[in-house]
């Protein structure tokens, strides 16, 4: 069984300069990449990124894309509201479902980024609250045969 490959991170910046990189026909020379390119060059032959005209689903228009195995890749600020959007449109289902429903579309959302996300939810905890108002625990004397000790 291979290794796993772990998922690739990209701030908004970054995915903007690998998607001018991708859509480049020429091959910048290593001479002239500065350090950020070099990273991004290394996570293309890692990834083996593309570009695509793909229908986004979270924006629900059709959009030029950075896609792994078919999959869109989305810059690491915008996972976030990405859940989000597929929360609302699920009606609350738990994150198991919602991990099946995503994965099908997006590249790089796991399970543990979804539970995070409904448990830290305000709309949920109105679902299934979390009581911290409990009552104090009372201290209880010990007795020893029916007898309190003396």
């Amino acid at each position: 069984m291979g290794q796993r490959r772990r998922t690739p991170k990209l701030s908004c910046s970054d995915y903007r300069v690998l998607m001018n990189l991708l859509s480049r026909r020429e091959v910048i020379p290593v001479k002239e990449r500065n350090s950020l390119e070099k990273r991004l060059y290394k996570k293309i032959s890692h990834f083996n990124f593309g570009t695509q005209s793909i229908i986004d689903p979270y924006l629900g228009k059709q959009m030029n894309r950075i896609t792994i195995d078919g999959k869109i890749v989305l810059p690491w600020e915008e996972l976030e509201k990405c859940i989000e959007k597929f929360y609302a449109l699920s009606k609350a289902d738990g994150a198991r479902k919602l991990y099946h429903q995503i994965k099908e579309h997006y590249f790089g959302i796991g399970e543990p980024m979804i539970q995070r996300y409904i448990s830290n939810n305000d709309m949920q905890r109105q679902k299934r609250p979390l009581f911290s108002n409990k009552a104090p625990l009372i201290p209880v004397d010990a007795k020893k045969n029916g007898k309190t000790p003396s």
